[in-house]
Formats: C-alpha cells, structure tokens, sequence
C-alpha cells in the first residue's frame, strides 16, 4: 500500500479526532477534560505519523517515530487516568506519581535514541517505491512495553471490574471502551511482532474516538429512557393519541384506550374526527358524547412538520375537565336559584332584566311582588 494512500487515512483521521474534540467542547460533562487530553495526544500522535510518510528524510522518519513510541505511551497514561475517574475509583496518590516517574523515564530514553539507539534502531526498507523504516528492538526496549502493557491492563481491569457490577444498561459504555482500545492494542501487537513498517493501528484513532464519544461519554441508556417516557406518558391522566402522515394510527396511551376503546386502532385521522368532529380543533372546553356520556374537554391539536413543511405526524391531546366543567355548571345553578323552591332568584332577576334593558331600548316597568306564609 503506498504512502498517499495510507497518509489519506491519517488525514480523515485527523478529522475525526479534531470533530471529536469539537464535540466534547460543546457538550458539558464531567468527562470532558480527561477525554479531551486523550484526544490531543492521540491527534499530536497522528500528526507525527503523517510527517513520517510523508518524509523520505531517515532522520526525519526516525525522529517521527520515536515521538510516536513517546505519545502512545502518554496515551496508555492519560487513558488509564480517564478510566479511574470514569468508573469512579479513587486512584493511589503513590502509583500515580511512581506511574508518571516510570512514563517520564521511558520518554527521557526515547530522546536519547534519536540521537543514540538504545531503546530502538532503524533500518531503511523501500516497498512499492515507497521508503519506510523497520524498527529493530533492544532489551530496554522491554521496558517500554512493559510499561505500556501494564498501564493498558489496569485500564481494562478498571473496565471489566465495573462492567460486571453494574446494570446490564450500562455495560454498553464500558464494553465500548474495553472493545475498541483492545482492538487498537492487538492490532499494535500484532504489527509489532510481524515487525511491520507501517502500524496501522494508528489509523483507527479516529474511528475510536468517534466509538468512545458516543458511546461512552455521550452515552444514555436509551431503554431506560424509553421506558420512563412510557411510564409518564402512559400514567398521566391526559388522553394522547398519534397518527402519522399516512393519517394511520400511530399510538394511544392507556387513558386514551380506556376512553374510546381499542377500536380506535383501526380508525385513520379521517375517521375518527368523522366520529368526534368535537376533536378537530384546538379548544378550551367541548361537550363531546362518548360511549353515550357526556364528556367535557379541553382539546389541543397540533400537526407535525419536518423541516421541508412536510406532514410527520398528527397529534390529539386530550385533558378531561368533565368534573370541573360539572362543578362549575352546579356552581352556577346554586348562585342563580333558590336551593328551597328551584325557581329562579333575585340575582337571576337582576342579571336578566339588565341584559334586556341594556340590549332593548326602551322603557320598562318593574312590578315586584312578595308571598309570604305559603
């Protein structure tokens, strides 16, 4: 595989892991800045790889790679610190700061190979014309892998050990990390022992990050939250139903299943404002006859468009106001009758001649009467 075509992965790559980052600013989560650090060294990491292919320049190869060896490791590092506070673990003052000793010491010695290889040398291997280095290891070298091996194996542990106590709704976001970090690691190992000149791991840094952003840091169970819209929508004691843009029936809570029965299932929009036109539009108190009872509502209807004014969906929610409407007519009654004889009373006679006098003009003779001791 020549280099242009290996150096366009690295590239969409490179944006990924910058869109990834982009993301991560915007959104506000905890996470965010052990996520971010991630991110920074893996795109310094990419950027380093790109300089190796597309140099021919030996040294310049040699000092890209070992600046690659370097941020890998600083990668393991800070993956390891997002994985203590991700999953909540307190981590050791003590390891950390003997951990970060062990990670400057390993970056001092790949310094010092640029100049004298102690740790790694290079030898120059040209394929499909295409000039790249193959590295050959020292025994120091097995401190450096030992190193990054070990940081990746607490940073599994962490996840693994997590993801068997908690729920089965969260596993998703730590097997989603363990997953894809591991296939990157297996991937490095293999190109390691196959001594390849070219680490293909390194490519899926982009594809991982976006896999770890969405997953993992933007992660929400959406069962459970599926499952507590059912609840509010199907306890609430308003009455909901849906069509969609065929006008076919979509959905009905359990309130509106209760009131106009299953049958409603088999209606279209069309039919069932033919059998309760009281529905059609939006109002603050109809008188709608159902199931031979009369019901009083308060009635919101509203169509759903998508952005191109297109029908998505119709939607009728219902509030029952039967009783109140009920309370307010007996209300009414109780303020314009006599609760003894229930004829009409004085604040009736006043209500109603004043409307007449003020609608008819006009003169009008009051005649007033009063019985007593029938």
């Amino acid at each position: 595989m020549e280099k242009g075509i290996l150096s366009i992965f690295n590239i969409l790559a490179i944006i990924l892991i910058l869109y990834v980052i982009f993301l991560c600013y915007r959104r506000n989560t905890k996470y965010k800045k052990h996520y971010i650090a991630i991110l920074i060294i893996a795109l310094a990491c990419n950027l380093a790889y790109c300089i190796y292919l597309w140099s021919n320049n030996f040294t310049i190869m040699s000092v890209a790679l070992n600046i690659n060896f370097m941020l890998g490791t600083w990668i393991l590092y800070f993956l390891l610190a997002f994985t203590n506070f991700y999953t909540g673990h307190i981590r050791n003052k003590v390891f950390s700061v003997v951990l970060l000793a062990l990670v400057i010491v390993d970056n001092i010695l790949f310094i010092v190979n640029i100049f004298n290889p102690i740790m790694v040398s290079y030898d120059v291997v040209v394929k499909n014309n295409s000039t790249y280095l193959n590295d050959k290891q020292t025994m120091l070298f097995i401190y450096h892998q030992t190193l990054d091996y070990f940081m990746y194996a607490c940073s599994a542990g962490l996840l693994i050990f997590e993801a068997v106590k908690v729920p089965s709704l969260y596993k998703t976001k730590y097997i989603c990390i363990l997953a894809t970090t591991t296939i990157v690691v297996i991937l490095n190992s293999i190109f390691f022992l196959i001594s390849s000149p070219i680490d293909f791991s390194i490519l899926l840094y982009g594809a991982v990050s976006v896999i770890v952003y969405f997953f993992g840091i933007d992660f929400s169970p959406i069962l459970l939250k599926h499952n507590i819209e059912d609840l509010v929508v199907n306890e609430m004691d308003d009455f909901l139903i849906v069509f969609d843009y065929n006008s076919k029936f979509f959905y009905a809570n359990k309130g509106a299943f209760n009131l106009f029965s299953n049958s409603i299932k088999n209606k279209s929009f069309d039919e069932f404002i033919l059998q309760y036109p009281e529905l059609r539009d939006t109002a603050k108190s109809k008188k709608v006859i159902v199931n031979n009872k009369e019901c009083y509502f308060e009635i919101v209807r509203k169509s759903f468009m998508d952005s191109h004014n297109k029908l998505q969906a119709e939607v009728v929610l219902i509030h029952d106001i039967t009783i109140s409407e009920h309370e307010k007519s007996l209300r009414e009654y109780q303020r314009t009758h006599d609760m003894l004889t229930d004829t009409f009373n004085r604040t009736y006679f006043i209500e109603k001649s004043t409307e007449v006098i003020n609608n008819t003009p006009g003169n009008y003779y009051v005649i007033a009467t009063n019985y007593t001791g029938f």
